[in-house]
């Protein structure tokens, strides 16, 4: 009868990984240039109660990276890229990717000043009139100011969206399967063993 447990126990496993997995990932990237360039990055999981966040600042972004990171070779990443049929198949995941995510917000807030406020004011009358007509989805939204005071273009931009993580098994199950990807997963596992 061990057997009937073990099964019932594995099967109800695989039960809650596929309810998990069909639970809807969150994720919002910010970017702000309006002062200290900023980059963040928020993701949740199980309507919220798994949450993650992670920002990168200017001072952070020029920090040096003392971390042991996996070098690939200018030979090696050249085998990489000329491997039959792996581009492909990265842009084939890449779309399928895209295609799977539900976007929830788009803003993009600008703020643009060229060297001469009569050129700004030249460009926002020439671009003022066109962005109201340009046919947006509702959950987008584009503001563009002018500056007059400075040449600049900075601002802050913010997407949101979720997806499926069961509805991208298929797509990365082929990809990771594909011969293309295989060959790939040789070369960098000779390209290691000969740098060590």
């Amino acid at each position: 009868m061990w057997w009937v447990i073990l099964i019932s126990v594995l099967g109800g496993m695989a039960i809650l990984m596929v309810i998990a997995l069909s639970i809807p990932i969150g994720a919002a990237f910010c970017i702000d240039t309006s002062t200290n360039p900023q980059f963040q990055v928020k993701m949740s999981w199980l309507y919220g109660l798994v949450k993650w966040k992670s920002g990168l600042s200017q001072y952070r972004v020029g920090k040096e990276n003392k971390k042991k990171r996996l070098v690939v070779s200018q030979r090696t990443l050249l085998k990489i890229v000329t491997t039959r049929g792996f581009m492909e198949k990265t842009v084939r995941l890449v779309w399928s990717v895209f295609r799977r995510i539900r976007l929830k917000e788009l803003k993009i807030d600008l703020n643009v000043g060229l060297d001469d406020p009569a050129d700004t004011g030249m460009f926002f009358a020439l671009v003022g009139p066109v962005l109201p007509l340009v046919n947006l989805p509702r959950q987008c939204h584009v503001n563009v100011e002018p500056s007059f005071q400075e040449a600049t273009i900075d601002g802050k931009a913010l997407v949101s969206f979720s997806i499926l993580p069961i509805s991208l098994a298929v797509p990365f199950m082929k990809f990771i399967f594909s011969k293309p990807v295989l060959r790939v997963g040789r070369i960098m596992f000779i390209s290691r063993q000969g740098n060590n």
